[in-house]
Order: structure tokens, then sequence, then C-alpha cells
């Protein structure tokens, strides 16, 4: 019976499994020079678009296209959120200005035309027009 199982399902002899280690060497060493390319590729898109270069490692796929389109769906996600943050941060830290506080323009014209009241009544505001001019 083992002669049987023998002659069916020979072993493999010390050439074929020498061979087989060889290949499977051969395609990890393919693999990794992909990958490094890839890598190189993607740090380059990123440099140029200001992404941080420490996530670039997730954003690498199968090829070059993938790896693009990658990158370019995270370079999206990035700028939407930080756009929220702006829009955020404007909203509650923004500066409104007191209901009051609507300065008077005056003009040379304007000025020349009025009273010394007026001018003492509105110094402050003629004094920054005439020191914009």
């Amino acid at each position: 019976m083992d002669t049987e199982i023998k002659k069916r399902f020979p072993a493999k002899d010390e050439k074929e499994i020498e061979v087989e280690r060889l290949r499977v060497e051969i395609e990890n060493m393919k693999q990794e020079k992909l990958r490094e390319r890839l890598t190189s590729q993607a740090i380059k898109i990123a440099s140029s678009k200001n992404l941080p270069l420490s996530l670039v490692d997730f954003f690498i796929g199968a090829d070059e296209d993938s790896t693009i389109a990658n990158l370019a769906v995270f370079e999206q996600s990035l700028n939407l959120a930080v756009q929220q943050q702006v829009e955020q941060r404007l909203k509650s830290d923004g500066y409104t200005p007191p209901a009051n506080s609507a300065a008077k323009t005056f003009t040379l014209d304007a000025i020349k035309g009025m009273s010394h009241d007026e001018i003492n009544k509105n110094w402050d505001e003629i004094k920054q027009t005439l020191q914009n001019k």
C-alpha cells in the first residue's frame, strides 16, 4: 500500500524543493521592489501636495493607479477636515464688533465744510481720516 501511495504521490526531490524555494524568493523580491517603487512615488506625490509623510505607507496600493487614487482620497479627506475645523473655529472664536462702533469716515471736503463744534465732536474720526491720507 505504501508503494502505491508513493507511485501516485511521489515525494519531491531536492532539486524541485530548491527550485520552488527560489521561485518564492524571487517573487518576494519582486513584490518588495514594487513596494519600494510605490513608496517612493507616494512620498513624491505627498511632498508636492504637503501631505503628512508619516502616513504614506497606509495609502500604498497594489499598483501605481491604486496608490495615486488612495492618496487623492486622503488629500480630499484631509482638506475637508481642515476646512471644517477652520469654519468651526471661525464660528466659535469670531469677533463681533460692538453695535455702536460704526466708525464715521469723512472726506477732506466734508471736513472743510464742518464747523468748529462738529470738528471737536468728531475729532477722533477726523484725526484717523487725516492720518490715512
